[in-house]
């Protein structure tokens, strides 16, 4: 009988030892292209919607490899050289469901010292979080963001 309680003991500490990594796998869930649909504060649309492709680094904590970026309009604010950087730490529960933080930040090649930051949270295929634009005096703002993965 106590070795059949210290096998039940010993399996429930293996599955609980999976709890909250990430593997290769679960970080490469993220890989692909997502488009970014960026919302007032009141919920107005704005310029700012982007698609971007990028890739998770495989330990799932640290910097995207940005692949790809494009406003759908880029507006005054940035015009052109734009760039594009982020991070994200993913997690993955018992039943590989992934979830992270995620942050992004674009700056402006001309004209310069515009950015747009998004700060979230990713579950799934979606990130939703908020943004701010700082920068010139007619390019700030902020707002929320949805981001869904479509490839």
């Amino acid at each position: 009988m106590k070795q059949l309680a210290m096998a039940g003991i010993l399996a429930l500490g293996m599955m609980a030892g999976g709890c909250g990594t990430t593997t290769n796998t679960e970080a490469s869930a993220v890989n692909g292209t997502w488009q970014a649909a960026i919302t007032l504060g009141d919920g107005a649309a704005t310029q700012y919607d982007f698609i971007t492709s990028f890739s998770a680094p495989s330990s799932g904590t640290g910097s995207l490899g940005v692949g790809y970026f494009s406003f759908n309009t880029a507006g005054s604010c940035f015009m052109t050289g734009t760039s594009a950087s982020g991070t994200f730490t993913l997690t993955s529960d018992v039943n590989s469901v992934i979830s992270g933080s995620f942050t992004f930040a674009v700056q402006s090649g001309s004209p310069a010292g515009n950015t747009l930051s998004l700060t979230g949270t990713q579950t799934g295929n979606t990130i939703t979080g908020t943004w701010t634009l700082t920068g010139s005096s007619a390019c700030t703002g902020a707002g929320n963001f949805t981001m869904t993965q479509t490839t």
